[in-house]
């Protein structure tokens, strides 16, 4: 069923990318990422007669480009034609050398490979085969062949230090330039962690672009550091690889968000119909601990939390509370993201800060910019027993994405009595649906509306029923 609502929604992102098309014309420039060619059933590799097929499909069209025409394309250096492909490999397993290379040599394809330059490290749960030095230095003498680094020990950037982020960057260009003889021009971010420390960690070691994992085509003008790619993996027919091909992607993409914003999601429509034939009372959760970090690790989470109006009302009511209480109160931000609230208030002597988060991205992101704060990396769902009881409980948005009526009855042991809660949800067409199962759970002594530029929230201040 995934796989039939995924082409669905695809071919749905087609059909308006070329309605779109009608009245802006302009190429149509994709970055496609691989990682294995081989027959494990892996989510992530491609078998040798899939790629081959993909491959004669890009050369019997003509679209196939090197990357570095991408990159001078995003640069606004040069023109692509109408429809322009750049295939890329991330980690450097062996199988680009034994398969993966004459097929590019039969269709005249380039490639770009991020490779690690710890060559040793493991980058796969299966702990595949990854090139050898000797086997690298072949596949480099490939016409058809670039060498970009994909870091020194293929590290997840938000969990490094800035120091450490540079180290990698950097010691990864230069073992790349002594066993090849030529430094890389281009990077890829392991496991797609990305902020703007990286980038400017990326930037500093003399890279000319580097590459993620968030899903779109390349425009002129775009972030040079945050270049999108499309991902190519086993869960996709040649259909859906066709489509993916085209401005559907990008189509695709704010589809999707906009359903998730609004609490729809795949997931949640898998719930429907899984309640409609089998009457399950279903968990609703919008988004998995892997999608958080990816949320988190494209920079843009740092702009909104800061600036939100509900975080700031919300900060603003906790503080107003500290104060009228006298004392110093105990608050726990559930669903704390990458401090956004913690930024506002943590450092006020008046109240102990305890953030929880399930992504271990945002958490790391908190303890930089709110020191002053204790973070912990938890599910929301299961909080930790020993998290002692606190004066105040923050639900900022996550009552949004997960079940109140999950979530609500794991915190009444974590609240003092008479405990102040603290809710803000997106005002939107379902938000009635919400609040009447967060009513089961809670008094609610006030509920008010705030509007930023983007939405309109609900904010509301109860206490447990």
């Amino acid at each position: 069923m995934r796989k039939t609502l995924k082409l669905s929604m695809v071919a749905i992102a087609w059909c308006v990318a070329q309605v779109a098309r009608i009245f802006r014309r302009t190429p149509q420039v994709v970055v496609l990422m691989y990682h294995a060619i081989d027959r494990s059933g892996w989510k992530l590799s491609v078998t040798p007669e899939t790629f081959e097929r993909q491959m004669s499909y890009l050369a019997r069209k003509g679209w196939a480009v090197p990357l570095a025409d991408v990159v001078s394309y995003a640069k606004e250096e040069k023109k692509l034609h109408a429809h322009a492909v750049a295939v890329t490999f991330d980690d450097g397993y062996r199988d680009l050398f034994t398969t993966v290379l004459p097929i590019l040599e039969r269709y005249k394809i380039h490639a770009t490979v991020f490779v690690p330059s710890d060559l040793s490290v493991r980058t796969d749960p299966e702990d595949r085969l990854r090139l050898t030095e000797e086997e690298l230095k072949k596949l480099a003498q490939s016409p058809f062949i670039t060498i970009g680094s994909h870091a020194h020990t293929h590290r997840k950037f938000t969990e490094l230090s800035q120091g450490e982020m540079q180290n990698e960057s950097k010691e990864s260009a230069g073992t790349l330039e002594r066993i090849l003889g030529e430094r890389p021009r281009f990077f890829a971010y392991p496991f797609g962690a990305r902020s703007s420390d990286a980038e400017h960690a990326v930037k500093d070691a003399g890279y000319e672009a580097a590459f993620g994992i968030t899903e779109g085509t390349i425009r002129q003008g775009d972030n040079l550091f945050r270049l999108k790619r499309v991902q190519i993996d086993s869960t996709m027919n040649h259909l859906l690889f066709r489509l993916r091909l085209t401005s559907a992607v990008d189509w695709n993409r704010r589809i999707v968000d906009s359903l998730r914003v609004r609490g729809i999601g795949l997931k949640r429509l898998r719930v429907f119909f899984t309640r409609i034939f089998h009457g399950e009372d279903v968990v609703l959760v919008s988004r998995t601990k892997e999608q958080w970090d990816s949320q988190f690790t494209d920079g843009k989470w740092d702009r909104l939390q800061e600036g939100q109006s509900n975080t700031i009302e919300i900060a603003r009511l906790v503080s107003d509370y500290a104060r009228e209480s006298g004392k110093t109160i105990r608050v726990l931000d559930v669903g704390c993201g990458n401090g956004g609230l913690a930024r506002l208030i943590a450092g006020d002597p008046s109240i102990d800060y305890t953030g929880i988060d399930v992504s271990e991205a945002a958490v790391a992101r908190a303890r930089e910019v709110s020191p002053q704060g204790t973070f912990i990396v938890g599910d929301a769902m299961n909080p930790p027993e020993n998290l002692g009881v606190f004066d105040v409980l923050v639900f900022s948005e996550l009552l949004y994405y997960l079940d109140p009526r999950i979530v609500l009855p794991h915190y009444r042991t974590h609240a003092n009595a008479g405990a102040q809660i603290y809710i803000s949800i997106i005002r939107f067409w379902r938000s009635w649906f919400l609040w009447r199962r967060i009513k089961q759970h809670l008094l609610i002594a006030k509920r008010f509306v705030v509007k930023d530029a983007s939405h309109r929230w609900d904010i509301a201040i109860g206490t447990y029923s």
